[in-house]
């Protein structure tokens, strides 16, 4: 059993929400050597803005990125529509299992992500952010 730590953060939801709390938390893992999986819907393009306005930066905050529709794209998923936003839309099938997907295969020891829907595809360790107001 390896005692490297690999986290999986969402974004949108998660990341967003409680970046003061993660922030420092990204920083000490990743300068500890440990993996922090930036995991999201959208492609890496769409949230480095994003990213870089919550001051989290690649090789000080996380190591790696993953996203869905890059994914669909790579793996050739048939587009079902085109939303409001311009982004493409997959069948929920193949959508909403990426995540959980990639987790097992890339060892991530927690992924902590906002979203009920993706919940049930884990067998990783998996904490929902739930945030009351």
């Amino acid at each position: 059993m390896s005692n490297k730590i690999s986290i999986g953060i969402d974004i949108h939801g998660t990341l967003d929400t409680i970046t003061d709390t993660l922030r420092p938390i990204m920083e000490l893992l990743v300068s500890n050597g440990q993996s922090i999986h930036i995991i999201t819907g959208v492609p890496f393009n769409y949230v480095l803005v994003d990213l870089v306005n919550m001051g989290i930066l690649w090789g000080e905050h996380y190591t790696h990125f993953f996203s869905i529709e890059q994914e669909m794209i790579r793996t050739k998923q048939k587009v079902v529509r085109v939303n409001a936003k311009g982004h493409n839309e997959y069948h929920p099938d193949v959508w909403n299992v990426a995540k959980a997907n990639y987790c097992y295969k890339n060892n991530i020891s927690l992924m902590i992500d906002d979203s009920e829907t993706y919940e049930k595809y884990f067998v990783t360790p998996f904490a929902r952010l739930r945030m009351y107001k």
